[in-house]
């Protein structure tokens, strides 16, 4: 079986080369998806897009742009995917440190992203597997989302397009935490047996998890517990 050791990975910047990046990103995400003058521009503008290949095939495929807020420079990883043939191999995994790499050698420290916080999957991968945090809680942030990133798509439900920002500083600095963790619970969604309408999910841990953002809190991983999954969020030290 291919793993992610029998993946190549590059920066993609030719036109056709993006063009199998958008045909990628529609086949795993559905319209709309960016086009290859958007991408294209954002190089331009210090983005990058990348690519993960076996032979001649595209399997995975990431694209980030510059971004500066007032904590200095950061790169936006917008889209990120892997075919679904090759999921479960350690690609994405692989192409998150590959783009890491690449900010570090262009003085980069920071790498931001969203995600929805109903997918207990992501929350792993993106605050236990890579170390990032969530910082930042993103009310509707995308609005109607036609295609498969929609929750109707998934659950048949309509939904507001809540999303956690997090932050992977790529520093090698750990988070380092005051007093002890608040765990809150993510709401059942999808086929779990206790499972709750998305809409009042959402609604539900953004009541919860939302002002302990907006009060400086940060969320570090998700945990396991008797009764199902839970973010655990803690007050950051300061200096």
């Amino acid at each position: 079986m291919t793993s992610a050791a029998d993946v190549e990975m590059r920066a993609l910047d030719a036109p056709d080369d993006l063009e199998q990046l958008t045909a990628l990103f529609a086949g795993v995400f559905g319209d709309p998806v960016p086009n290859v003058v958007d991408m294209r521009g954002s190089l331009l503008a210090g983005g990058v897009c990348m690519g993960a290949s076996i032979g001649d095939r595209l399997v995975g495929g990431l694209w980030s742009f510059a971004g500066w807020n007032e904590h200095g420079p950061f790169h936006h990883s917008h889209t990120l995917c892997v075919d679904p043939e090759f999921q479960g191999r350690g690609i994405g995994a692989s192409l998150k440190r590959y783009h890491a790499r690449w900010c570090r050698d262009s003085g980069i420290d920071r790498i931001v992203w969203t995600f929805d916080p109903l997918m207990v999957g992501n929350a792993r991968f993106n605050l236990n597997r890579l170390g990032a945090v969530g910082d930042r809680w993103i009310e509707n942030c995308y609005g109607s989302m036609p295609g498969k990133l929609d929750p109707a798509s998934r659950t048949g439900e309509d939904a507001p397009s809540d999303r956690l920002s997090v932050t992977w500083d790529l520093t090698g600095s750990p988070a380092m935490a005051t007093g002890p963790p608040t765990l809150v619970d993510i709401p059942p969604t999808g086929e779990a047996s206790d499972l709750i309408p998305v809409h009042e999910a959402v609604l539900r841990l953004r009541d919860r998890l939302r002002p302990l953002i907006d009060g400086g809190a940060i969320v570090t991983g998700v945990e396991l517990r008797p009764g199902g999954w839970a973010y655990r969020v803690v007050d950051p030290a300061r200096e």
